[in-house]
This record gives structure tokens, sequence and C-alpha cells, in this order.
């Protein structure tokens, strides 16, 4: 694999490189395991499906305390690297990349786009999982746009047949007055559209609307009460 980032590098937790079906790129390091855990449950144990996680940025600012408190970057940027290895052997993927791009970089530059094609063309996950357009956190939202342009810029039949965006932060509860029936969930956005090009704001201001109009109508009919 050509990288960008001179420090950037992979890693093959099974020995070689897999047929890669299930995809994450994630902003930073533990996201992929909390946004794409279904990604990872799906492959793991199989054979004939196989998961790569991606990691964009390069764990330089990462929170420290207790053990690592003292820890320079340059040092929790290798123990970040060796943590996400870790988890990638645990969790059988079939491929790790760790792409050592700044979040100044992933928000202001081209140079990622041009690696998230490269990935894309190489494997041709069926899946893709990412952050959401409506994410907080302006890096996790600045993945999502490199990964929507980046999927307009490969051939269609190297394009997944999903396109998933994700949240890291999970809810608690489905429903508040009913048991829930799923033992694990993730919650994610289909932006399968927005890999034939159109409006990402518009794309999103949909959901927005609903979820407004949703709002209003129980406002409206709890009124009073």
């Amino acid at each position: 694999m050509q990288f960008t980032k001179s420090n950037a590098g992979e890693f093959f937790p099974q020995g070689e490189k897999k047929k890669v079906t299930h995809m994450c790129f994630a902003a930073h390091f533990d996201d992929i395991e909390f946004m794409a855990y279904h990604g990872i449950l799906e492959c793991f144990g199989r054979e004939d499906k196989w998961f790569c996680g991606v990691v964009m940025t390069d764990g330089a600012g990462s929170p420290r305390s207790g053990l690592y408190a003292d820890y320079t970057d340059e040092q929790m940027k290798r123990i970040r690297i060796k943590e996400q290895q870790k988890a990638a052997v645990i969790g059988e993927y079939g491929a790790m990349y760790n792409l050592d791009f700044t979040s100044a970089e992933i928000k202001n530059g081209d140079a990622s786009v041009e690696q998230i094609v490269r990935l894309i063309k190489e494997y041709r996950p069926r899946v893709i999982y990412t952050h959401n357009p409506a994410d907080k956190h302006d890096t996790h939202c600045a993945v999502a746009l490199r990964v929507i342009e980046a999927l307009g810029r490969v051939p269609e039949d190297c394009r997944p047949e999903k396109l998933l965006g994700c949240e890291v932060w999970g809810a608690t509860y489905y429903a508040s007055h009913a048991v829930d029936n799923a033992e694990r969930a993730n919650y994610a956005i289909d932006m399968t559209p927005l890999m034939e090009g159109g409006s990402v704001k518009d794309f999103i201001n949909g959901y927005i609307e609903s979820f407004k109009n949703e709002v209003n109508s129980r406002i409206d009919r709890l009124k009073g009460q």
C-alpha cells in the first residue's frame, strides 16, 4: 500500500492480507470498536467475511492520566497503535491501518481523500462504516466528508453496497416503556445515496427536519398536560 504519511502503517493480524468485506474509516483510535461493532461481529469467526479498521489521525492528542500522564505526543502515538493492533488481534480483523494524519490535515487537506481512495480501490469492501455529518465532533464530521468525497472519486464497481454513518456515543435504551429485545445496538445513518452525489447538507437536513417535526408534534400533543 502506498502511504501519504511516512509514519502510516498496515498490520495484518492473520499474518496475511485478507479479502476485506467490511471496512471502517474512523477519526481516532478506539472509535472503531464503538462505531463499527456491528461490522466486527459480522466478520468475527468467519472465513468469507473480513473486517478492516482504518484510523485516520495520529493519536497525538489523546487524553492522558495515571500511567500515561507524563507521556509525550510521540510516545502516545506508539502506545495507541500498539493498543489498536491488540484490538485487531482480539477482533480477528483481516487488516488494520493507521494513516497518521493530524486533525488539521483531515479538516483542511486533500491528501487524506486520496489515501481513502487507494484503500477503497485496493479492497473494494461491501460495507463501509464511518462517522456521520451530524456529529458534533469536528474531526468526526470531517472524516465523514472525506470518505463521501473519496467514494465520489472511485469507479462505481469499487463502491460498497452500503455506506453507514455511525454514532460513537451509544444510547442506553431504545424504548422507555418496554424491554429491549436487542442485546447489542449500533446507531447509524444510511448514507448510501450520497455515493451518487448530491448535497450532504440537504441530505442530513432531511433527518434534522424529520426530528424537528417529531419533537414539535409531541409538544403539541402534550401541551397543557
